[in-house]
């Protein structure tokens, strides 16, 4: 792995500053229509990855969970004011990223990009409704009355960032691969050390 530099530590702090932002300013990150709500923090992570490659997707991932416990905490989302809930699956979900980006770094394409984006988000939609799962069974959540119908009313949410955040992604294909073939370029100037 790459000897982390100066500029890595700014790229991360510039991350972890707009995923606070998008955390927690209302309707900017989680932008709500009707009773669906689209969680565009996913998509940060897809960038990072393909900026900074396994650091920038964890740490992404740690991020956008910290983000939400902050902003549960803020807010009162009491959902996420379990640290299990919020932080877990979202670190996870910085390893699926960066997985599915080794299988297109040698070549990013509107496809590879789509697909990363596609996969992360349902990843963080079954990473937290499993461990919704097992933190319900394990300490019961009092103010979900009814849990299996709570837990079928959230993937009607999961369709509709299925099919959103892709195609943003899509739409950002220019910026995400400009940041990745930079990236590249510097670590093959820098050394031979292999990306």
């Amino acid at each position: 792995m790459k000897k982390t530099t100066i500029k890595d530590i700014a790229y991360l702090a510039i991350y972890f500053a707009l995923i606070l932002i998008l955390s927690l300013v209302p309707f900017l990150g989680l932008i709500q229509v009707f009773s669906v709500s689209i969680n565009l923090l996913t998509i940060i992570i897809v960038i990072a990855t393909f900026h900074l490659g396994l650091r920038g997707s964890l740490f992404s991932a740690l991020f956008v969970g910290i983000g939400s416990f902050i902003s549960a905490l803020v807010y009162g989302k009491a959902l996420f004011i379990f640290a299990d809930i919020a932080i877990i699956p979202r670190f996870l979900l910085g390893l699926v990223s960066y997985f599915i980006y080794l299988a297109f770094r040698k070549k990013v394409n509107v496809i590879s990009i789509f697909i990363n984006t596609f996969v992360t988000v349902l990843s963080n939609s079954i990473l937290v409704t499993g461990m919704l799962f097992i933190h319900h069974s394990i300490v019961k959540i009092d103010f979900i009355q009814n849990f299996i119908v709570w837990i079928s009313l959230i993937w009607i949410n999961v369709l509709v960032e299925v099919i959103v955040l892709p195609i943003l992604s899509i739409l950002l294909f220019k910026f995400i691969k400009f940041l990745h073939n930079k990236r590249v370029e510097e670590l093959k100037n820098s050394s031979n050390i292999y990306y």
